[in-house]
């Protein structure tokens, strides 16, 4: 096998995203998967219901931040936005307090400001 710059282990979003990184600043690279196809959880299948069921990664979470959403985009995804509020927040079995909402709004706050990544 030949040199190169970075070996990535795995053909999911993670290593999908490196070799697209890798690529575009010109460095070489060899992509590594165990299984017979690319996406990790990112996968239709027809096989288990007799009709295409999305096993995984059919939700683009906090799009306004997710770095996915423009290339949903960008490929022609059908989009649906949803208003991201808690009103459907539980606890084991009941639903979240007005107080547990809150405060997880503001956990959830404390954490947008400590991760470079999506701010």
């Amino acid at each position: 096998m030949e040199d190169v710059d970075v070996v990535i282990v795995g053909a999911g979003s993670a290593g999908l995203s490196a070799a697209k990184t890798l690529r575009a600043a010109g460095l070489s690279f060899r992509l590594f998967e165990a299984m017979n196809r690319i996406g990790g959880r990112a996968w239709t299948s027809d096989q288990h219901f007799g009709a295409p069921f999305d096993i995984g990664c059919a939700w683009l979470h906090a799009a306004d931040r997710n770095p996915y959403f423009a290339e949903a985009q960008a490929a022609g995804w059908t989009l649906h936005h949803h208003d991201m509020n808690v009103d459907h927040l539980y606890y084991r079995k009941h639903k979240a307090s007005e107080a547990e909402e809150a405060e997880m709004k503001a956990a959830d706050a404390r954490l947008f400001q400590c991760s470079p990544r999506i701010r």
